[in-house]
C-alpha cells in the first residue's frame, strides 16, 4: 500500500489523483530523480497520473525512471549546459529539486 511521502504533503504539493475531476493535472519536473527522496516523488507523480520530468546523472539511472513512466534528461551539474534544463523547468507547473 503506497502513502503519501511527507515533504510532499508539508510543502502543500498538489498530488491529486488521476481519476479526480481536474481538467489536467500539473506537470512536475524533478532535478536529481535517480533516488531517494527525488526517486520516489517520480513514483508517486506517475502513479496519480502526473506528466513527469526528472534528471539524472548517469544513463544507467534513466532505465528505472523510463519504466515508471517518466521522461528522463541527463544532467550533471558540472558537465552539461543549464540552457535545456531551464527551459524545461520554466515549462512546468511544479519545480522539485533534490
Amino acid at each position: 500500500m503506497a502513502r503519501a511521502l511527507w515533504p510532499a504533503r508539508a510543502a502543500n504539493i498538489p498530488m491529486p489523483k488521476a481519476n479526480s475531476s481536474q481538467p489536467a493535472l500539473p506537470s512536475v519536473f524533478i532535478v536529481g530523480a535517480s533516488r531517494g527522496i527525488g526517486l520516489e516523488l517520480a513514483r508517486q507523480y506517475c502513479a496519480a497520473g502526473h506528466s513527469v520530468t526528472v534528471t539524472v546523472r548517469r544513463k544507467a539511472d534513466a532505465k528505472k525512471l523510463e519504466a515508471i513512466g517518466a521522461k528522463v534528461m541527463q544532467f550533471n551539474a558540472v558537465k552539461s549546459p543549464i540552457g535545456p534544463v531551464a527551459r524545461q523547468a520554466v515549462k512546468a507547473d511544479i519545480v522539485l529539486l533534490d
